[in-house]
């Protein structure tokens, strides 16, 4: 990739975020705090369980 190839990769990459973020913002703000709360915690629980497994596994190869 040149350079000019890397500035668009990084304005398209960042335009989706924007986008996904306004989309985000928009399904939180219509659907009931339960619901997206239940879904929050779900995700943290799983990011937090895998760094634990990862972890672990690196103890355990140590």
């Amino acid at each position: 990739m040149n350079r000019e190839e890397i500035e668009q990769d990084i304005k398209r990459n960042r335009a989706q975020r924007l986008e996904f973020v306004t989309w985000y913002a928009q399904w939180v703000k219509r659907t009931p705090n339960k619901v997206w709360s239940r879904q929050q915690r779900e995700m943290v629980d799983s990011v937090l369980e895998a760094a634990n497994k990862k972890r672990l596994e690196e103890l355990a190869a140590e």
